[in-house]
């Protein structure tokens, strides 16, 4: 869409160079529009090149998340706090696993450096962590709950069991280079179910940003 061209990055520069509002209260919907931005420029660069309808199905679903976080984030600046908060506790359940991956390698050669090196990376995180109001067992926020919360729930669990037979590794991806079966979608139809939600997003922060004093989007 046109409306998605650089201006859309220099309107969020704005947004976080705002005096208005706390920093990560800006941030979160700068974020928000920045990727955004870059999941429908993949989306309509794969539609025009009549790229995999695996990468479409991909970029649609992930538009259909950043409309539920839209969403959820604009309905209360506890929803939005909670979200920010949201980054550390993703980055500490990937250390988390990434730590059982680590003791599951017994006798490694390179097993001590491996835990040196991981370790290092929890002494730069766990400030971020105290200063945010985040602990090692804070869970992460799931969507489905948030789907409900929003009001999207029938497209929520139509869409992602849908178009998830064409981001994974399923007989019908596998075999979709083969075939080509019509499947359960056109590219076409997830293009446009994902450029759909893009302006939605759109809007709908551009809306909220107007109701809070922030530079918006129209």
């Amino acid at each position: 869409d046109d409306r998605f061209t650089t201006r859309v990055i220099q309107r969020c520069k704005e947004i976080r160079a705002s005096n208005l509002e706390d920093d990560w209260y800006r941030d979160v919907f700068a974020g928000l529009i920045l990727r955004t931005r870059q999941i429908q420029l993949i989306l309509k660069r794969t539609f025009r090149d009549g790229g995999d309808i695996g990468v479409l199905a991909w970029a649609a679903r992930t538009l259909l998340e950043l409309k539920l976080w839209a969403c959820y984030t604009a309905k209360s600046r506890d929803n939005a706090m909670r979200f920010s908060k949201d980054m550390y506790i993703d980055c500490f359940t990937a250390h988390r696993a990434i730590s059982k991956g680590i003791d599951a390698l017994e006798e490694h050669p390179f097993k001590a450096e491996i835990e040196l090196m991981h370790a290092d990376t929890l002494v730069s995180l766990k400030p971020k962590m105290d200063a945010a109001g985040v602990t090692e067992k804070d869970p992460y926020l799931v969507l489905r709950p948030i789907a409900r919360d929003t009001g999207w729930t029938a497209e929520y669990e139509a869409a992602i069991v849908t178009l998830s037979k064409y981001v994974h590794a399923t007989a019908l991806s596998v075999m979709h280079p083969v075939y080509k079966p019509k499947g359960l979608e056109s590219a076409q139809d997830v293009f446009l179910m994902g450029a759909q939600n893009a302006l939605y997003i759109l809007d709908h922060i551009s809306k909220h940003l107007k109701q809070v004093g922030l530079p918006d989007f129209d």
